[in-house]
């Protein structure tokens, strides 16, 4: 199984200092304006005053990849990180086996003639934790699930409600991203680099897994008839709700995995049955939805 692993107090200082020592660097999720951003930073050193990161970049594409050729560019200009001092921010990184996240809060920002970005000062975390490396593979839905997908504009204003949702089908999931396809009737409208809401129910017999995520690529389908989306997540490390959320994912992808492996679909007794998806009432500092009816 896929289980979330909690490191606490001295080994999470332990891994904060063999990430330090090896040089890996991290992404940085944080919220500006009602909008999810990445910057890449690197962390330097990590004592009883906190974390200091250098800042390396910061760009509007969430995913916070940035190939070198992007980088030497006379186009490319990294935009400042744009957080304040007291915000909350995500940071997520890859090591060894697996995926640490854990959440903190800026605390100050000092300069650094050895960074273009300068240096990010940060609350060390109390926790940090690990997700398994195979919850971030993308698993095919299993044949027998008809899992549906609504997907709609993110809305500025907390107390506002998608003006249209499109529904379409769950084609693969990771604890990272998604493919679904729309079908081509309902002319959905998103763009690559575009910013959406989902919500779907992986099981006909569960609650809604629910969060904002960037859509990465746009197809058609070889028939026509639908247009595929992929979707990688944002935003979930930087909240409690959101890591939740994460953990969700981790497991309804080890178990879509299991499903696909051993065909024994006694385990979800209404897998025949359609997921229905209710959309409710999106708070975007929270990485999830309010309990609250369309």
């Amino acid at each position: 199984m896929n289980e979330v692993v909690v490191l606490k107090n001295a080994e999470a200082g332990r891994i904060l200092q063999c990430i330090i020592e090896k040089k890996i660097q991290a992404n940085m999720c944080y919220l500006s304006r009602g909008k999810w951003h990445i910057a890449k930073i690197l962390p330097i050193k990590a004592d009883d005053n906190g974390l200091a990161a250098s800042v390396l970049s910061a760009h509007p594409d969430a995913s916070g990849l940035i190939s070198d050729g992007a980088r030497q560019s006379p186009e490319f200009r990294p935009r400042p990180v744009n957080i304040h001092i007291g915000q909350s921010a995500g940071l997520a990184l890859k090591y060894e086996g697996g995926k640490f996240i854990f959440e903190t809060k800026v605390t100050d920002f000092e300069f650094s003639p050895d960074s273009t970005g300068g240096v990010i000062m940060l609350e060390t975390p109390e926790q940090i934790e690990l997700i398994s490396r195979r919850s971030f593979y993308r698993v095919h839905v299993p044949d027998k699930l008809d899992v549906e997908v609504a997907v709609w504009h993110r809305c500025f204003r907390q107390d506002s409600q998608p003006e249209k949702i499109w529904r379409g089908r769950l084609i693969d999931l990771s604890a990272g991203g998604l493919q679904l396809a729309i079908p081509a009737l309902q002319k959905p409208d998103f763009s690559e680099g575009q910013f959406a809401q989902v919500a779907f129910a992986p099981l006909p017999s569960e609650a809604n897994l629910e969060f904002s995520a960037q859509i990465r690529n746009i197809l058609p389908t070889a028939d026509g008839l639908c247009v595929c989306h992929g979707m990688q997540m944002v935003g979930l490390e930087a909240s409690k709700e959101g890591r939740l959320t994460l953990t969700r994912l981790a497991a309804v992808t080890e178990l879509y995995y299991e499903l696909n492996r051993t065909n024994e679909y006694d385990r979800c007794p209404q897998v025949g049955v359609k997921t229905k998806t209710c959309v409710r009432h999106f708070r975007p500092d929270w990485g999830c939805l309010q309990n609250q009816s369309e």
